[in-house]
């Protein structure tokens, strides 16, 4: 239990490094190690996994905001919907740029990956399409976990 709450408060390179030196010192079996790398993959898993949910999140608060807050703002004259909604919005759209470039920078995606990532996020809706490309990658890097 206590390697499990250090590996939370540790970074990968220092997980590395760990990993290292138990193979060096052989004071724990190979199975031991072999859970620390797996441990380190599903944390790549569940990074994606959290960009994944984060871009489906702003996809839905698009939807919210342009079919019901809006309608509600200009058909029943109530602002208070937009300025709720749109905070929402505006809160998941800075979240989503956030993750991109540290999923960009963790996964060493190119430049161009990011860019469509971004112009998609700017198109309402476009968003959905970031979540299925998300969902796809974490098939394939949970390929390599199993």
């Amino acid at each position: 239990m206590e390697m499990q709450l250090f590996a939370y408060k540790c970074t990968k390179s220092i997980w590395k490094d760990v990993i290292c030196q138990l193979l060096v010192k052989e004071k724990h079996s190979q199975i031991f190690v072999i859970k620390i790398v797996l441990l380190l993959k599903f944390e790549d898993i569940i990074m994606l996994r959290l960009f994944r949910q984060i871009a489906l999140w702003e996809a839905i608060s698009t939807i919210l905001l342009f079919f019901f807050a809006m309608p509600l703002k200009y058909f029943a004259d109530i602002p208070e919907a937009v300025r709720i909604a749109g905070s929402i919005h505006g809160f998941l759209v800075v979240i989503f740029v956030i993750m991109l470039i540290v999923c960009t920078v963790e996964y060493k995606w190119s430049v161009m990956k990011a860019l469509k990532y971004f112009v998609v996020s700017l198109i309402p809706i476009a968003s959905f399409w970031v979540e299925l490309d998300l969902k796809k990658e974490i098939a394939k890097n949970a390929k390599g976990v199993a």
